[in-house]
């Protein structure tokens, strides 16, 4: 089984009960893309950083979550893939790892059904008023 979707844009690290992120790691990229480094604020995702694959990134407090976005797409999740972290205390990890979308972390909102619907009834009368104006 396949550990994220295929429309994931990048993963959400919480510490859980146990110790705080002091720093991450993350894979080497071959495209020479950064990834982007996400912290939670007020009820929405802030970008903080970019970062390069393979160079230490250091909180500077200790974090119980964080997100990366920007990863690449390797075709089968990151079953696989090697995440350096340290942590603030010694302690027994129990947090998780989780997908994310990019327009959950950009906070891109997509269209409520009934929006869709009155934007097309909106689009339709205007089609029927032209329509009977060049009847008249």
């Amino acid at each position: 089984a396949l550990f994220d979707p295929p429309s994931s844009y990048g993963y959400v690290f919480e510490s859980g009960t146990g110790p705080l992120f002091e720093s991450v790691v993350l894979p080497g990229r071959l495209d020479g893309e950064l990834y982007e480094l996400f912290f939670w604020e007020n009820n929405d995702w802030l970008l903080q950083a970019l970062i390069d694959g393979l160079t230490p990134y250091t909180f500077l407090d200790p974090v119980d979550m964080f997100a990366i976005g920007n990863f690449p797409d390797y075709g089968y999740g990151i079953e696989g893939v090697t995440f350096g972290l340290t942590f603030d205390s010694s302690g027994v990890f129990d947090g998780s790892v989780t997908s994310i979308t990019r327009d959950e972390l950009y906070g891109e909102s997509v269209p409520e059904p009934a929006t869709l619907a009155l934007f097309g009834i909106g689009l339709a009368g205007l089609g029927f008023a032209r329509k009977k104006k060049k009847s008249v």
